[in-house]
């Protein structure tokens, strides 16, 4: 399948607001699936995986991470010190037959 994803570059996170969004769209209908490394200062942690069906060959998809509640503390408090904290993701598109697609995203900024 033909992988299309994209991200903004630079992502607002705060208490309400705590997840980042990726849109994705596939050629063909089947699953796709996120997942990566949050990085705060010299820290890095493991981005749980998220995943979306595409139903109809060419549908779009929003795939949101939501960060973890110890996660997003450590994101904010490292925000608040001027520390850089980014987010490096990939993204799968698996067709119906196992074929599959990945992409990786260029990193994304989580900022205040």
């Amino acid at each position: 399948p033909v992988l299309r994803a994209d991200a903004a570059r630079s992502q607002r996170v705060s208490a309400s607001r705590r997840s980042v969004t990726v849109l994705a769209s596939s050629s063909e209908a089947g699953g796709v699936a996120m997942s990566g490394v949050l990085r705060i200062g010299g820290l890095s942690l493991p981005a749980a995986v998220v995943r979306r069906d595409v139903e109809v060959a060419g549908e779009g998809v929003e795939l949101r991470y939501a960060l973890p509640r110890d996660q997003l503390r450590q994101v904010r408090a490292a925000v608040a010190r001027r520390r850089q904290v980014t987010l490096r993701l990939s993204v799968v598109a698996t067709d119906a037959a196992g074929n599959s697609r990945e992409l990786a995203l260029p990193r994304i900024s989580l900022t205040r």
